[in-house]
């Protein structure tokens, strides 16, 4: 144990100089001459443990947000960070390794091996340094830092025109990402009947007035232009370069609409994983450096399920509420990764026939003891509604009096906010005596048989006996293994007796002890 250490290495800029690195480890470090920058001290300033934790909320309607956090403290005794405290590190990059001292025994000392061969404990993002006590603490997050603010930045200007009428000044424009129903779009010129429903490019695709398509308003075309030319009485012309569309007539009823939102620089996307990986980039702000796109690739090859999300003005989603409404229709989550990046992991039911990573037995754990479950998950449920063909509008009065003779159907899903598909066993419902009934969950989703497809995993993931538990592993052990991951886990408990298949949701990391702790779902 002696010769176990950590190394931290924390870039910030100094005030009119440039980007500096602080760098300080436990028990005091060096580069080897090999590596590249040659010798560099890592002074033994680091005083407490680090403890680094990512969990994963495995409830199906839960957030699908992991998160990861912790602080290095730094002795600032001798005033050696006095005057780095003020420096800009919001946002900027760190990283935490770890490694061991070589013995060497003809000279009896411990040996600081090359930086190359050290493993990474934690690749991340810094909060806003705090120096008090004599010390220097520095916040450690990772890159859903990124995502804690809105998702909407633009804003209307209250110019006129496509700027806004002045009430608009400070308001959030409308973003559509992907394929979203019954949408109330943005009058942002009452005068010219102009509205907005995305801040990017996109398409309408249907216009209801009063909950009525069918007798509401005609296409008069595409222009690049609304305040040129005129959109005749009952019909409405679109500018989808900028996601606009006019009316020709002045409603009485309230107007909504069908419509695709495109991004920017992507353009449309419609598959939910794809809207979620771009809307980490073009709409949170998230360097390309921070997200694992071969991931959401595979995602969205595997899982091609389709649909999107309006977020209105009055809306306030942060980037990773946004990312976490995409991800519940698919039954995935958002990761951290050790080396920095943003995964997608798809959580599901194993087949049992799966080869594990690893064997966490008495050979290799340190113990294994049991944690709750989330409660809508304990008991199992007997029922699971999964959510489809989101409402972006719930109307139950001021309907067009036509809808009652022309469109019928259309009452019963302009009054409920989504319309779902259920997965229920009655045999867990007579098995238990307060069996959970969850749903319907909100999701993306636009077409029945995704929808249909994400109830039946849910229904065979949950409505099964499922156990959460945390095994206790060395830190050379739990190094190897990441989120997802599947293990066998064989202990003298419960019926692990013959090992059981389970995948890993969360971690938690110690560096006092050299220990992580696994958190497996069987």
């Amino acid at each position: 144990m002696a010769g176990i250490f950590v190394t931290v290495d924390a870039t910030a800029i100094e005030p009119g100089v440039g980007d500096h690195s602080i760098r300080a480890s436990d028990v005091g470090y060096r580069t080897a001459p090999t590596d590249v920058g040659g010798v560099v001290a890592f002074p033994a300033r680091i005083t407490e443990a680090i403890m680094l934790t990512r969990a994963v909320d495995v409830s199906p309607a839960a957030a699908s947000t992991a998160v990861a956090w912790g602080a290095v403290y730094l002795a600032n005794s001798d005033g050696e960070y006095d005057s780095v405290a003020e420096w800009n590190n919001d946002g900027k990059p760190i990283e935490v390794h770890y490694g061991k001292k070589i013995y060497d025994s003809a000279r009896r000392y411990w040996c600081d091996p090359s930086y190359t061969s050290l493993s990474p404990l934690f690749r991340g993002v810094q909060g806003v340094w705090r120096a008090e006590n004599r010390a220097l603490t520095i916040p450690l997050r990772d890159a859903t830092y990124w995502l804690d603010q809105p998702i909407q930045t633009h804003q209307y200007g209250g110019t006129g025109g496509y700027d806004g009428t002045e009430e608009f000044e400070g308001v959030r424009k409308p973003k559509l990402r992907g394929l979203a129903r019954n949408i109330t779009p943005v009058l942002i010129d009452p005068v010219n009947l102009i509205y907005q429903y995305n801040d990017g490019p996109g398409q309408v695709l249907l216009v209801w007035e009063g909950g009525v398509g069918t007798f509401g308003y005609p296409s008069e075309g595409d222009t690049t232009n609304l305040y040129s030319g005129t959109t005749s009485a009952g019909r409405y012309r679109t500018d989808n370069s900028r996601g606009l569309f006019q009316l020709g007539t002045a409603p009485t009823y309230q107007i909504t609409i069908d419509a695709a939102g495109h991004f920017p620089v992507a353009g449309y996307k419609y598959e939910l994983a794809d809207i979620a990986r771009w809307l980490l980039t073009e709409d949170a702000g998230l360097p390309s450096d921070y997200i694992d796109t071969a991931e959401y690739a595979a995602v969205a090859a595997a899982y091609p399920y389709t649909g999107g999300w309006y977020w209105g003005p009055e809306d306030a989603d942060t980037g990773a509420t946004a990312v976490g409404r995409l991800l519940v229709g698919l039954g995935a989550k958002l990761i951290p990764r050790r080396d920095g990046t943003l995964g997608v992991f798809v959580l599901r039911a194993l087949a049992g026939t799966e080869t594990p990573v690893a064997v966490l037995d008495t050979s290799t754990a340190v113990s294994v003891t049991a944690r709750a479950l989330p409660s809508d998950v304990s008991p199992p449920p007997w029922r699971i509604r999964a959510g489809w063909r989101r409402n972006g509008t719930i109307q139950t009065t001021g309907l067009l009096p036509a809808i009652t003779k022309y469109e019928p159907n259309r009452i019963a899903f302009v009054a409920s906010a989504t319309r779902s598909y259920t997965w229920s066993d009655t045999a867990v419902q007579s098995a238990y005596a307060r069996p959970n009934d969850i749903g319907p969950v909100i999701t993306a989703l636009d077409t029945a048989v995704h929808a249909h497809a994400l109830a039946d995993a849910w229904g065979a993931l949950w409505g099964v006996r499922r156990r959460l538990l945390d095994v206790v592993v060395p830190l050379d052990v739990g190094l190897a293994l990441d989120i997802g991951d599947v293990v066998r886990v064989t202990w003298p408990m419960d019926d692990l007796d013959a090992g059981v298949l389970g995948q890993i949701v969360g971690d938690n990391l110690r560096t006092a002890d050299s220990t992580l702790t696994l958190t497996v779902l069987v």
